[in-house]
């Protein structure tokens, strides 16, 4: 695999049959580096055990194809901001696990063909965030607003699993033309 330490960047690459125990592109931070941000762009992160890309800090990934990868495209775990936008996700396990409490701008993304489309979303929202209209999101467990603010994005659609819900306990929740919904058949 390819690690990030903190500044990666790939451009125009192959990353194909990496990441055998994990990500075939990790990205992390190591030490004070506030500054730095990866970016992976018009790049194909191909056949991976498990995740393309293993966000564990913040990165702009823009304009990729994540093809076949048996967990996801992406993993990410990052409390960092970051992007991840006009990318392509198809035959993956799932298009995006976010279990992160970042901020991760998602826009412009397309999944089709994976085993599951849908952002599979776990996290705690404690910064202000906007869910942009972009692939639906699957809610997997109790998403809890703690401290801030979290505007929904018109047309995008959130689907909740048997017993998930989000909790508002502090801050707003701005929403309007958003599909709440199953994600039971």
């Amino acid at each position: 695999h390819v690690t990030g330490q903190p500044a990666l960047a790939l451009r125009n690459v192959l990353v194909d049959y990496a990441g055998r125990t994990n990500g075939a592109v990790i990205v992390q931070s190591h030490g004070d580096t506030e500054a730095l941000m990866s970016i992976i762009e018009r790049s194909e992160i191909a056949h991976s055990a498990t995740s393309g890309v293993q966000l564990n800090y913040r990165a702009t990934l823009k304009g990729n194809t994540f093809r076949g990868n048996v967990l996801a495209g992406v993993s990410v775990t990052t409390s960092g901001s970051g992007e991840i936008s006009g990318n392509v996700f198809t035959e993956n396990g799932r298009s995006i696990i976010h279990r992160g409490t970042s901020n991760t701008v998602l826009r412009d993304n397309v999944a089709i063909g994976n085993t599951n489309n849908p952002i599979l979303y776990c996290a705690t929202i404690n910064s202000p965030q906007e869910w942009l209209r972009d692939i639906p999101r699957e809610i997997d467990c109790r998403v809890q607003m703690t401290t801030s603010s979290l505007k929904l994005q018109p047309g995008l659609v959130l689907l909740f699993g048997s017993s998930k819900e989000m909790v508002i306990d502090a801050g707003t929740l701005e929403a309007q033309g958003v599909i709440f919904t199953s994600n039971l058949p």
